[in-house]
């Protein structure tokens, strides 16, 4: 959790990959370890918005489509949601062969007339269908004979991939072949122990930003470390589209980014705080560097400015006015080198920013950034100047009151622009 731009988002990357056990400072490596990852399904994300609901999150009724389409092939099918789906791949108490089983029966079903499947092997390659009862039909590319499809029992291909071992087996190459491709691109895998299980992650991104108990809903309950499958104290539930029995594995982690400017921050449910390790993420100016991985790398300056001083400074006058939770992160200022790309920062992210956490009271604008954002509307100022001839019996307050307007930032050339930056006084940066 923390302000806007500190690298929440980004430093879940990080933090999967270590619970993963993987470690490199190589940021192109991580991205392409993570994605990876995500492909094969150990890694989720999600981000959380006002319309998520718990039959995206957990289960729920969805429409869905026969293959002849129309009115008529309207079905409506409990699904599994983001939660459930990750949970029942970390969940390895259990093999999973009769779910990728019948999955892929469905898919080559002769009856429903789907086309088969192509499975290659080192040796050869050849064609599945499934017509029915427990035996799948092959028929090698390579054969001399017309429709000439081989069975391939489907409780021995089980056998064979509990055991490992071939005596007894039928058409041992089709077989072998089956298992070998279920296991490479369907996700089969074998029954293990908690300490042989894979971690599985789900990261949240904007956890704040939904209705947290509408969502989670009994999970609320089940994600607590103690109340995990396999715990002393582990319980499940009974979903209510599915009537499933239903428990969190303990190698699920739930990452989740919170940010602390977003007014909903108030709205996170109580319990699901305690159930959470909370991680600070603060602004580091002195990342701002030509190397920021490298302390000893070069100040980025624009002019005679260093960035890191003059972001520690905005900070210090924001945290002054409002909070801590409202200051700005280094990643506004990252990778600027020249004149035109602070200018463009200022324009379109920290302006709109400015005048969003002061509501539009622009002389607070002013004491962060100073006069040469921010000035005082000249001419027409008394009440008796600019207004009616009306009385209202306040005209002594709108006389004491100043309106302050917004340079056009658009509008600056390189001299007024850093002139703009002199009259905001920086402070040099001061480490914690």
């Amino acid at each position: 959790y923390g302000p806007p731009g500190t690298g929440k988002t980004y430093h879940t990357v990080n933090r999967a990959l270590e619970i993963l056990g993987i470690t490199t400072t190589d940021r192109a490596a991580m991205k392409r370890i993570f994605e990876e990852k995500v492909n094969a399904g150990q890694i989720a994300f999600v981000t959380f918005h006002q319309s998520m609901s718990y039959e995206d999150f957990v289960e729920g009724i969805k429409p869905h489509l026969k293959e002849d389409g129309g009115d008529e092939g309207l079905m409506y099918q409990v699904q599994p949601g983001i939660f459930k789906s990750i949970s029942e791949k970390a969940d390895q108490r259990k093999g999973n062969f009769s779910e990728v089983i019948e999955r892929l029966k469905l898919e080559i079903s002769e009856a429903d007339n789907k086309p088969p499947l192509t499975v290659k092997t080192q040796s050869s390659t050849f064609d599945v269908k499934f017509r029915g009862g427990n035996m799948f039909y092959v028929q090698p590319h390579n054969s001399t004979k017309e429709n000439a499809w081989n069975p391939a029992s489907i409780p021995m291909i089980e056998k064979y991939f509990e055991s490992g071992s071939t005596e007894g087996l039928y058409n041992v190459t089709y077989v072998k072949g089956i298992v070998d491709h279920m296991s490479r691109s369907r996700g089969l895998v074998k029954a293990k122990g908690d300490s042989e299980a894979l971690p599985h992650i789900l990261i949240i991104d904007e956890i704040n930003r939904g209705n947290v108990s509408q969502i989670f809903g009994e999970l609320i309950t089940l994600i607590e470390e103690d109340k995990r499958a396999g715990k002393p104290e582990a319980l499940s539930v009974t979903l209510p589209y599915s009537k499933e029995s239903f428990s969190v594995p303990p190698n699920l982690y739930i990452i989740g980014t919170m940010n602390t400017a977003d007014r909903s921050v108030e709205a996170l449910d109580t319990a699901l705080r305690r159930r959470f390790e909370f991680v600070e993420m603060a602004p580091q100016p002195d990342l701002l560097r030509i190397d920021p991985a490298d302390l000893d790398s070069p100040l980025l300056r624009v002019s005679d400015i260093a960035l890191r001083d003059l972001l520690y400074t905005i900070n210090l006058r924001i945290e002054k006015l409002l909070d801590r939770d409202h200051q700005i992160g280094h990643a506004f200022f990252m990778g600027i080198t020249t004149w035109e790309q602070l200018k463009n920062a200022f324009q379109h992210k920290l302006m709109p920013l400015m005048q969003e956490y002061f509501f539009g009271d622009y002389s607070k604008i002013g004491l962060v950034l100073g006069k040469g954002f921010v000035h005082k509307l000249k001419g027409y100022q008394k009440a008796d100047e600019i207004f009616a001839d009306f009385k209202t019996g306040y005209e002594s307050d709108l006389a004491q009151r100043e309106v302050w307007h917004l340079h056009n930032i658009a509008a600056m050339d390189e001299l007024t622009f850093l002139a703009a930056l002199a009259e905001l006084k920086v402070f040099p940066f001061s480490a914690p």
